[in-house]
């Protein structure tokens, strides 16, 4: 009985100090926000621009670099980074 009333108490105090808070209200959008085409942007990380070399030709490829490491080089060079990743990765693993 004493511990109902102490909840009770507890519940009285957090519903009163509720009491004071404003209504939360959905701020309005901004209509003349610039918004990039979801084509521009990375299916890996969506606020970031799609690389331009990852275009999805390569095996599972979905643009994600986000420091730009394939920026000016080919297809092979981008698929030896790949390798060497992957062994580094595992090297890492030991």
């Amino acid at each position: 009985s004493r511990r109902v009333t102490d909840i009770e108490t507890m519940m009285n105090i957090l519903t009163s100090a509720l009491a004071f808070n404003a209504p939360m209200v959905a701020r309005p959008s901004r209509t003349n926000a610039v918004r990039m085409s979801d084509s521009d942007l990375s299916a890996a990380i969506p606020f970031v621009k799609k690389p331009r070399n990852l275009n999805g030709e390569l095996l599972l490829d979905i643009g994600f670099d986000p420091l730009g490491f394939t920026n000016g080089v080919d297809a092979d060079q981008i698929l030896f980074f790949r390798e060497a990743e992957i062994k580094h990765g595992r090297v890492c693993m030991l």
